[in-house]
């Protein structure tokens, strides 16, 4: 039970430390000059924009999945841990008592 609740805590600390590495800059595309003649190059940027907004969103959510993952397992791994604590704090005097009869 010890190895699985470090196990836990050094995944979550591997998953804390990628998302920390991972680059979050984005280049945009060149605004183009308010002519009526490029009207179809600025729809065009809309929809590159629209786009961009998108992959920043779900880039956001893969962000937050990540983090809420890696705290997870870090919860886990110190509950695991802490009830394995307790659990040989009280067997310790039951065993005592088993040997003193």
């Amino acid at each position: 039970m010890k190895k699985l609740s470090l196990l836990l805590i050094l995944a979550a600390s591997v998953a804390f430390a990628q998302e920390a590495a991972r680059s979050t800059h984005r280049t945009l595309p060149a605004q183009s000059p308010c002519v009526p003649l490029l009207r179809p190059q600025m729809q065009a940027d809309n929809v590159i924009a629209f786009h961009l907004q998108d992959v920043a969103y779900r880039d956001g959510l893969e962000k937050g999945l990540a983090f809420g993952a890696g705290g997870m397992l870090l919860i886990i791994g110190v509950v695991l841990e802490i009830k394995k604590l307790q659990r040989d704090k009280t067997s310790k005097p039951q065993m005592a008592r088993a040997a003193s009869v």
